[in-house]
């Protein structure tokens, strides 16, 4: 039976108080240039290097902007931080990521990016970061937005249309109650790996407000 409505997770920050929540990671094998212009602009940039040695380490990262090259050796992947791009989609769907170069790509990574929200060239003016990252932020500070993501996912993983729903409607009961436990309780019989995927990533979806 239909009980709850979509809209009503169309709760919305404004634009200051969503860049000053949402932590943006950059994985760089260099200083990113256009940080300091970025911190004034209000975003919160925390640059981590390339050395990234566990998704882990960004797991608390909503926004993330990865360079191409230079980056994750330690996964031993020649498409670098493409491979990495592509790590992090899967393990964390609902993360907005920001592929960040400044060449064209064989055809491999060109599949790796894919897995990319947006592509930021680097010569590409402070005007054109703050867009994006503008886009990004609210994006990821609207809980109706950050499930739509969630349920492209499981879309594309094959879940049919009616377990979609009544995945939502846990979603939506967990969101208006403020209750992520509810998350668990779902009987919809589903892979433990979608089930995982589901859970964790609501929960996380679910917390980020909650906290805030």
């Amino acid at each position: 039976m239909f009980r709850y409505q979509l809209e009503s997770s169309k709760e919305i920050k404004k634009l200051p108080d969503a860049k000053n929540e949402t932590a943006i990671a950059v994985l760089d094998d260099d200083p990113f240039k256009p940080s300091k212009s970025l911190t004034t602009h209000g975003f919160r940039i925390e640059e981590l290097g390339p050395d990234i040695r566990s998704l882990s380490q960004i797991s608390n990262y909503p926004v993330i902007i990865c360079d191409i090259r230079g980056v994750a050796p330690e996964f031993g992947s020649s498409l670098e931080g493409a491979h990495l791009i592509e790590q992090i989609r899967k393990t964390y769907p609902d993360k907005f990521l920001i592929a960040y170069t400044g060449m064209q790509h064989s055809i491999s990574h060109n599949k790796a990016l894919s897995y990319a929200d947006r592509h930021m060239d680097k010569a590409a003016l402070i005007e054109e970061w703050v867009s994006e990252l503008d886009d990004a932020v609210m994006v990821m500070s609207t809980p109706y937005k950050r499930w739509l993501r969630l349920r492209l996912t499981l879309d594309k993983s094959g879940i049919d249309a009616y377990k979609i729903y009544r995945l939502e409607q846990t979603f939506l009961k967990a969101y208006i109650k403020k209750n992520p436990k509810l998350l668990d309780t779902t009987s919809i019989d589903l892979t433990p790996e979608i089930k995982d995927l589901f859970t964790l990533t609501a929960k996380t979806i679910l917390m980020s407000f909650f906290n805030s």
